[in-house]
């Protein structure tokens, strides 16, 4: 189930995230209001993102999910949304 954040809140999160480098850091840094510093926010946590070892699993859970709020897998929400229209495209 999805909030209108687009955040995928789950009873049992997926096993790797207890492996991220993101873990047990505010959520507030992964999920920025959109004002500023938004952009120095969404910077900080793209670059511990850039150091994590379950990357491409996250990113993979937040396009399965159609996460479309926040920091997930290295991307913003904006890259991963023209990621999306951009697979659209394709098909």
């Amino acid at each position: 189930m999805t909030d209108d954040l687009g955040v995928l809140w789950l009873r049992e999160p997926p096993a790797w995230q207890a492996r991220a480098a993101c873990a047990g850091m505010p959520l507030d840094l992964f999920f920025p209001i959109e004002e500023p510093p938004y952009y120095e926010t969404v910077e900080a946590a793209l670059n511990i993102c850039a150091q994590c070892p379950v990357r491409p699993e996250c990113l993979r859970y937040a396009m399965e999910n159609n996460l479309s709020y926040g920091v997930w897998g290295g991307t913003s929400a904006g890259e991963r949304a023209r990621a999306r229209r951009s697979a659209r495209k394709q098909k």
